[in-house]
């Protein structure tokens, strides 16, 4: 599935700011350990969640899901209010 960024957060950042109802919306990216990724030249990191888990992050921008995303490639979170964006292979978000 395609994951988002969130220009709300602040890259780098250790915590996310999608909080609440934004969360159910916009699930959070979550892993027990760093992937590797091909094809991806910014750094894959993780940062710690309020639960005690571990979300992955892109060149310093936490990464979520969208919920009504339903199949491989859908993209229907793109632009949504402004504030999420598919990311590059670099990290850097992708506005047009």
């Amino acid at each position: 599935m395609v994951l988002y960024a969130y220009l709300k957060d602040t890259q780098g950042a250790q915590t996310s700011a999608c909080t609440g109802g934004c969360a159910a919306a916009w699930p959070m990216a979550l892993a027990s350990a760093t992937p590797t990724l091909t094809g991806v030249t910014g750094a894959v990191t993780m940062i710690p969640t309020a639960a005690g888990g571990k979300q992955l992050a892109l060149n310093g921008w936490p990464l979520y899901y969208f919920a009504k995303d339903k199949a491989a490639g859908d993209i229907l979170g793109q632009g949504v209010g402004s504030v999420w964006y598919v990311l590059d292979a670099s990290g850097t978000p992708k506005k047009a």
